[in-house]
């Protein structure tokens, strides 16, 4: 019941926005049953392994799921294809596995605007998005920031923001950003 009442809060404050439930790590230790039942107005599952991937499926979800991480190895391309999972793209190997891909799969690729975790720096995202349109793959784009739930930490969510909006400007399609503490914020 929390877990729906939290969905249907984040759809007031997002608007018309579609929401990704993330649920690595077991649901936060609340179980993947648990947040496929209390979750299951979502728009998508967000998960870090294909595993997590398979039993959502095996639990009849139709919708859509994205591997949070992408690909670990090029041989989880037909497990993808398989179970019609979205890939978050962030590094040059997946970029490399993916374009020797000829079924187009959704893919989000994962810009660095500060968090310094995962993702192409600014300056190398532009030409890992082309090499994977070339490919024909569904292109998206997403970042993550770093700072979301301090507002007066260096880099802001603005700084972050601007940096994301120059890097995909001219370039199709769908953005994915704001995790909970950007929505409240």
């Amino acid at each position: 019941a929390a877990l729906g009442h939290n969905l249907r809060r984040v759809r007031e404050l997002a608007g018309n926005s579609r929401i990704w439930s993330v649920v690595k790590a077991r649901a936060y230790g609340h179980s993947l049953r648990a947040a496929l039942a209390g979750l299951s107005q979502t728009d998508g599952f967000a998960v870090l392994d294909i595993d997590d991937a398979r039993w959502l499926r095996s639990q009849g979800w139709t919708k859509r799921i994205l591997l949070l991480e992408g690909l670990f190895q090029e041989s989880d391309i037909p497990s993808v294809m398989e179970l019609d999972c979205d890939v978050v793209v962030h590094s040059a190997n997946q970029v490399a596995w993916l374009e020797k891909q000829a079924h187009p799969i959704t893919i989000f690729l994962k810009l660095n605007s500060g968090m310094n975790r995962l993702g192409f720096r600014p300056e190398a995202y532009r030409l890992a998005y082309h090499r994977l349109h070339a490919a024909g793959h569904r292109m998206n784009h997403m970042t993550h920031f770093a700072n979301a739930d301090y507002v007066d930490r260096e880099p802001s969510v603005g700084a972050q923001m601007e940096c994301f909006t120059k890097t995909i400007d001219g370039l199709a399609g769908e953005t994915s950003l704001a995790n909970s503490a950007a929505v409240l914020w």
